[in-house]
């Protein structure tokens, strides 16, 4: 092989190396960004959180089954909490720009479960004036109302209910306030008369388990009902066929 060729192949496999070794930095960077984060997990934090005491029992339940006493397994769990939550901190603040850039931040919440408190988005248009009194807002959009369902397909997609959930946090109001436009620029499309466009998250609680227990032991109509005569299917050799009332 001439020197130019051995040059070039030097180069070429130079560049593979640097290529595999950014492969590998990005994919570190990925796995260490998506740490779970055991944040707020503290004595004083668990306080005042329903949600995570009851996220934290399961754990604690799995350990007493392993036989850890319930005391024991609690100053574990909160313990290796506070060490984790400094190392996701120490990560997130060496990584922040890295994620910033290539969008690699995939964290979650190691001790989370469903929130009781959710809310109902509402959305209005302000019609024949500027000012839209309390006569002039109009509602066309509020979750689970069939009767205003304005885009209802854009912001009942999945993602975008995910998306809009996380921005109902108090440290979001920046975004909440950019979600708030995005939605107005679409209202001013759809509603070339409307002058103002307004929307509002409504809170709400989810019923408390056991109430819902107990209304699903109440008396209700059955809708639907199918009774499949057994005998004729066992004449039928478990067939397919049958007959139903």
């Amino acid at each position: 092989m001439s020197g130019e060729g051995a040059a070039e192949g030097g180069a070429r496999g130079g560049w593979a190396r640097a290529r595999a070794a950014l492969v590998l930095a990005h994919a570190i960077a990925v796995c260490l960004m998506a740490l779970p984060s055991p944040e707020g997990m503290s004595t004083e934090a668990l306080a005042g959180d329903a949600v995570k005491r009851s996220a934290l029992a399961s754990w604690e339940g799995a350990l007493a089954r392993a036989g850890v006493p319930e005391t024991v397994s609690h100053r574990w769990i909160v313990g290796i909490a506070g060490g984790l939550t400094g190392l996701d901190r120490a990560v997130e603040r060496w990584l922040a720009p890295y994620q910033r850039i290539a969008g690699t931040r995939q964290s979650w919440q190691m001790f989370s479960s469903s929130s009781a408190n959710g809310f109902l988005l509402e959305m209005y248009v302000a019609e024949g004036g500027a000012e839209g009194g309390a006569e002039g807002w109009r509602l066309i959009y509020r979750s689970l109302d069939s009767g205003a369902r304005w885009r209802a397909g854009l912001w009942e997609d999945g993602r975008v209910r995910g998306a809009i959930f996380a921005l109902s946090s108090p440290k979001q109001e920046r975004l909440w306030r950019g979600l708030a436009r995005s939605a107005a620029r679409r209202a001013a499309l759809d509603f070339p008369a409307a002058a103002r466009f307004r929307i509002w998250r409504v809170p709400v609680r989810a019923p408390a388990p056991e109430r819902l227990a107990e209304e699903g032991r109440a008396a209700r109509t059955p809708v639907g009902a199918v009774v499949v005569e057994l005998e004729a299917l066992r004449g039928a050799g478990g067939g397919a066929g049958g007959g139903g009332s």
